[in-house]
């Protein structure tokens, strides 16, 4: 089982918090009209739901592998984190080109939270905290 030290609740929350954007974005990406207050977003741009729904479904994976207390999890995170990494700065270099600034904000917004995730993951307290029982 995970042992619930504040590291692995970190990590574990900021991994649940990045899967609900990725899902939230892919939903908008296609064609979701999302009311927050003063602020809409509405943003239908198909070519990016499914890269952002899958990277949604791999740290859900990830994160409910933490959730469960899996024996990989530590090595799944820091993979799925990799994975999510890669494809956010390859979607930040896409919509860098075009005059989206909400699209760019968030890139640069989830770029963060994910550095976070895996500096997380790799300080020695973040790695003990999912890979001891």
């Amino acid at each position: 089982r995970t042992s619930w030290r504040p590291m692995s609740v970190a990590i574990c929350g900021l991994m649940a918090l990045a899967t609900v954007s990725f899902a939230l974005a892919s939903l908008v990406h296609l064609g979701l009209t999302l009311p927050l207050g003063f602020l809409t977003l509405d943003d239908p741009f198909a070519g990016a739901a499914i890269p952002e729904a899958v990277i949604a479904v791999v740290l859900g994976i990830s994160t409910a592998m933490i959730v469960l207390g899996q024996a990989k999890r530590w090595a799944t995170a820091l993979g799925a984190t990799v994975f999510a990494i890669l494809l956010t700065a390859y979607g930040l270099s896409v919509t860098l080109a075009s005059s989206r600034t909400g699209d760019i904000t968030y890139h640069i917004f989830v770029l963060a939270l994910l550095l976070v995730i895996m500096v997380f993951l790799l300080l020695p307290a973040g790695r003990r905290s999912l890979t001891r029982p």
